[in-house]
């Protein structure tokens, strides 16, 4: 489903239904989507990835387990991934999965060649390689 105020209520709804009582360590809102949506935007953005390049990006991201010494049995928490479109992001899937105590987030993306030739470019601006010019 599109990323946008419009389906808000069928990403509230998806993300209810996938969570059931569980909410610690779980996306709980559309508007918590959006915000991994703009993230990962801004990163391929700053990465110098063009925006007819971004297309066919994925996204998977879930929280970050519990932090607090005390907790020492895994936790539900949800996962989340996101497919760029040419004109927005889309939620294709949300399940549940196990996080456990001090495990980082998860925010993987995964570009298609065209975006990773713009990271290597980007990433490689001024700088030249011995035997070959700028």
């Amino acid at each position: 489903m599109k990323i946008n105020v419009k389906n808000d209520t069928k990403i509230n709804a998806a993300l209810r239904a996938v969570n059931g009582r569980s909410a610690s360590f779980c996306y709980t809102s559309a508007s918590q989507i959006r915000a991994l949506a703009d993230r990962a935007d801004a990163t391929l953005n700053d990465r110098g990835v063009r925006k007819k390049n971004a297309s066919g990006t994925k996204l998977t991201a879930r929280m970050a387990g519990p932090s607090a010494n005390r907790y020492r049995y895994p936790a539900n928490a949800n996962g989340v991934t996101l497919l760029r479109t040419s004109g927005a992001w889309f939620m294709t899937d949300v399940g549940m999965e196990t996080v456990y105590p001090r495990e980082r987030e998860l925010f993987a993306l995964t570009v298609q060649p065209d975006a990773g030739a713009d990271i290597i470019t980007h990433a490689m601006a001024g700088i030249a390689v011995a035997g070959e010019s700028l």
